[in-house]
């Protein structure tokens, strides 16, 4: 593959200085040295010598800034590393961008707004910006929150990246910014350069029956579905499934948010998906892992590999038609992989298929994407940036 000005390499060496220079040594064939970005992403087993890697990283490389992040796997082009040592290293041209930390507050009530801080001043890195990247720590950044407020800050610049997946418990996950190491909270950055940056999400699900209005709810619960109650709803969609539809449908429910409420039709892509967590027959209500307002139009989804893999493909097709892309970053869900197709490559041996293109990321418990203009945490979802 000839060099374009991005690169991708990874090693499972169970050395990790060993792993970090085969690493290295993949990117520096292909980009040299002096990239504009640098993402390192690694596995749980190495997250106490995070730190000694990216000073390797930062001597051989010597990036204009050098991100890192800890996840359950990692990705390299068309490869998954995941349930054993791994490291992915991302490198490209591509040009100017600023780089932050954000802070949460600790101990903030549920219905009180955070106060997260930041490293930068985030209004004047925003100004000029294409797109923008961040990591966060599930147990201590408020993604969801702080993703609405980005949205009316700088509203049209779209989001991609994720939580991080390394760790089951507050401080166990890594992140870092140029030298700066963390345990919590977010970083990420700002493109500002002249590279065209395409954000591409695949939610990786298919509509079930027709759309409905939540007519009785009450945080997280739905009681009534245009005036029925929402089991009723379910069960009356589902007896009208054959077997082979309803099959994926014992793995888990999921239901779409609409994310735009002024169309008048709805398909693929223009739901915010989440899952049903439960049922209470006795009155009629299902629970979802999400506040769902009265008035909101929501539709019943399943869940399988084939529908998942067929998004994917149509939306990294489409996105390539349109001109060629140099690399790829790839944020997919932890639970995708094996638990949904059949070995945990999918995802990032798809889209480097397809894209022809270096490719890094990694698996995130909570995926950031733009749909239909809104920038969301996402689930069981693969969100990419497209460089070009």
């Amino acid at each position: 593959m000839r060099s374009t000005g991005f690169g991708a390499g990874s090693s499972t060496h169970p050395v990790p200085s060993i792993a970090v220079g085969e690493a290295v040594g993949e990117v520096l064939e292909r980009v040299g040295s002096h990239s504009d970005l640098v993402i390192v992403f690694a596995t749980p087993d190495l997250t106490g010598t995070l730190e000694e890697m990216l000073g390797v990283v930062r001597a051989v490389l010597k990036p204009k800034v050098l991100l890192g992040c800890t996840a359950a796997s990692v990705f390299a082009n068309g490869v998954a590393i995941e349930n054993r040592q791994g490291v992915s290293l991302w490198a490209g041209q591509v040009g100017e961008s600023v780089p932050f930390v954000l802070e949460a507050s600790e101990s903030v009530a549920a219905d009180e707004e955070p106060d997260i801080r930041s490293s930068t001043d985030l209004d004047a890195a925003a100004e000029g910006a294409s797109a923008l990247l961040v990591f966060g720590d599930p147990y201590s950044f408020p993604a969801e929150r702080w993703l609405r407020r980005a949205q009316e800050r700088w509203p049209g610049l779209p989001v991609v990246g994720g939580l991080a997946s390394a760790a089951s418990g507050p401080g166990g996950n890594r992140f870092s910014v140029n030298e700066r190491v963390l345990t919590g909270g977010a970083i990420g950055l700002f493109f500002k350069g002249p590279t065209d940056i395409e954000t591409v999400i695949s939610q990786g699900c298919r509509p079930l029956g027709q759309a409905f209005t939540v007519t009785l709810a009450e945080r997280n619960v739905i009681y009534e579905l245009g005036g029925i109650s929402a089991t009723g709803r379910l069960d009356a969609i589902v007896a009208g499934l054959s077997e082979s539809e309803r099959r994926p449908l014992r793995a888990g429910v999921h239901l779409g948010l609409v994310i735009n409420e002024h169309q008048l039709d709805f398909d693929r892509g223009d739901f915010l998906i989440r899952s049903v967590l439960g049922a209470d027959r006795s009155r009629g209500a299902l629970a979802v892992d999400s506040e769902v307002p009265v008035g909101t139009t929501v539709q019943f989804h399943s869940r399988d590999d084939v529908s998942a893999a067929i998004d994917l493909e149509e939306r990294v097709n489409d996105a390539i038609s349109r001109s060629p892309v140099r690399g790829v970053l790839l944020f997919s869900c932890t639970g995708r992989g094996p638990r949904l197709f059949s070995g945990a490559d999918h995802d990032a041996q798809r889209v480097y298929g397809l894209a022809t293109a270096p490719l890094g990321g990694m698996a995130c418990r909570g995926e950031f994407g733009s749909v239909a203009g809104a920038n969301l945490v996402h689930t069981f979802s693969a969100s990419m940036a497209l460089f070009r």
